[in-house]
């Protein structure tokens, strides 16, 4: 029963391993998206959102 406990204690720690490695390109990859990604859909978004109006006051 406490090898078992010990075990499940070592996969915790893991992850946060993993993060502490990575934690830089996980915020770079965000601050990324949220820059370059999101403007770009709403960008996209409101061309087809205009052209949609347009085709609804043309008929």
């Amino acid at each position: 029963m406490h090898r078992v406990h010990q075990k499940r204690k070592k996969q915790k720690e893991n992850p946060n391993k993993f993060w502490n490695k990575y934690e830089g390109t996980i915020q770079f990859l965000i601050i990324f998206f949220f820059t370059f990604i999101v403007p770009c859909l709403v960008v996209y978004g409101a061309i087809h959102l205009i052209e949609w109006i347009k085709s609804i006051i043309h008929f």
